[in-house]
């Protein structure tokens, strides 16, 4: 019996995986130009809330195919049970989340000029005064406003990636080994994004696809470990999308200066090894308190 249920994830796992392949593939031929790299973030949004949601169609397929049952617990969001939960992964994750860039600004002093920023550019912002009035309105936009236009595109990667190839992985291998396969493949599932330039530019593509898999190595051990603790995928569905409800206003276009060029490797946005401190010091704590089991309970399907 555990025998198949290990040859069922399997099959179903390898179906998931080629499934969406063939969607990145097709969509990304649709932004990747050798010569002329773009940066889809701003030139085409809609193509990436597109990619995004495409690996919980592929579970879909996946689960039509393999005549499973569409009915998954941990769809369910538990509300009562996680309101503390919910309030934490929406106000405190982020706030974490901005710790790396105050130990960067520290570090590299010289960087952190609010005046002199993107922003300030932007909205015409020539006094401290004018500055923190303006902020004082986007950075409660970013914590409480921008993550709910995120949420359907987040539960789009959160309930393939987590809630289904996660939980698939722990009926074959360790948690923590699961763990470590999902952040690998979903670090390269971002790989065509970040060869464009997304993220860390393109200087060095590929020492910036290697960074992306590290970020999402990071991150999908605290999104596992949420998913774990709560039983249900809209925890790191929140957490996803709280996170990326501050891309737009990035630490470097919020608070550095415009006129020096940063490496995006280091920070200090969250992508970077010490703007992302935070965020590896939460995913290390969480990755110890993680218990190996083999198999995951919450989540049982039935099909081949």
């Amino acid at each position: 019996m555990h025998l198949n249920k290990k040859a069922s994830s399997a099959k179903r796992l390898i179906i998931f995986i080629l499934i969406t392949t063939i969607f990145l593939i097709v969509i990304s031929t649709s932004f990747i130009k050798d010569t002329n790299p773009v940066y889809i973030r701003d030139t085409n949004p809609t193509c990436l809330t597109l990619l995004m949601i495409t690996p919980t169609i592929s579970v879909l397929l996946t689960k039509i195919i393999t005549k499973e049952t569409l009915k998954d617990s941990i769809l369910l969001p538990n509300i009562k049970k996680n309101k503390k939960n919910y309030a934490l992964s929406y106000l405190i994750i982020p706030l974490i989340a901005y710790s790396g860039a105050v130990i960067f600004f520290i570090l590299f002093p010289h960087t952190f000029n609010p005046l002199l920023s993107k922003f300030a550019s932007q909205y015409h912002l020539y006094t401290i005064k004018e500055y923190l009035k303006s902020i004082f309105f986007i950075i409660p936009a970013c914590l409480l406003i921008n993550p709910l236009g995120g949420l359907l595109s987040c539960f789009g990667e959160e309930y393939a990636w987590r809630g289904y190839l996660l939980t698939n992985l722990c009926n074959i291998f360790s948690k923590k080994t699961s763990i470590i396969l999902t952040g690998l493949i979903w670090g390269l599932w971002h790989a065509p994004i970040i060869y464009t330039g997304y993220n860390y530019g393109t200087d060095q593509k590929f020492l910036g696809i290697l960074m992306m898999i590290i970020f999402c190595s990071t991150m999908n051990i605290i999104l596992s470990y949420s998913l774990f603790k709560t039983k249900t995928i809209w925890i790191p569905v929140v957490i996803h999308a709280s996170i990326n409800g501050i891309d737009k206003y990035t630490p470097v276009y919020m608070f550095g200066s415009r006129f020096i060029k940063y490496n995006y490797f280091i920070g200090p946005n969250l992508v970077g090894l010490i703007g992302g401190s935070g965020l590896i010091v939460l995913a290390i704590l969480f990755y110890v308190k993680i218990k190996n089991k083999s198999l995951i309970k919450f989540n049982s399907k039935k099909g081949v």
